[in-house]
């Protein structure tokens, strides 16, 4: 465990990849149960293999050293990039193309948190979400991901005080 002045790891994962909307994940297969979709599965063994990079590895060990779930709370930001002929319209207005953000996170927090080579942490420990779709600067599309500890006191009441 860390001493109490060093500061609280974060990492960012850069992932190359379009973003999936968690509307497109399973579909009804002929005995009428729900399975993945195989463009999902596709997807997430695509994702699957960015995550276990050496880089991003390296990146998810840190975190995963420093984490105590007994002070700790994990913070995550996710960035969705989509190039600008998909998140807008020939009109200059939001396009439907560019998923709505909320449906977009889950798969992601899932492989980052559960997948193997992940964190190996619920996501339960997540107490903050912060998700934004953006233009990207290039014709491509990708996803950031930083992850931060935070001390979970940092959101505790203090139970001792009535």
């Amino acid at each position: 465990m860390k001493d109490d002045n060093s500061p609280l790891p974060s990492e960012t994962l850069i992932l190359k990849t379009e973003a999936f909307s968690v509307n497109k994940t399973v579909c009804t297969n002929r005995q009428g149960r729900m399975v993945s979709t195989a463009a999902f599965r596709r997807w997430k063994d695509f994702v699957a293999t960015l995550i276990s990079t050496p880089v991003n590895e390296g990146r998810i060990n840190r975190i995963k050293s420093a984490f105590d779930p007994a002070i700790h709370r994990l913070i995550y930001k996710q960035i969705t990039y989509f190039p600008s002929n998909v998140l807008f319209t020939l009109k200059g207005e939001l396009s439907s193309r560019a998923f709505d953000v909320s449906n977009i996170e889950k798969g992601i927090i899932d492989l980052i948190y559960e997948g193997k080579g992940g964190l190996d942490i619920n996501d339960k420990f997540n107490t903050d979400l912060i998700s934004l779709k953006r233009c990207s600067e290039t014709d491509f599309a990708y996803i950031t991901v930083e992850i931060s500890i935070a001390l979970l006191n940092d959101i505790k009441p203090d139970f001792d005080s009535n």
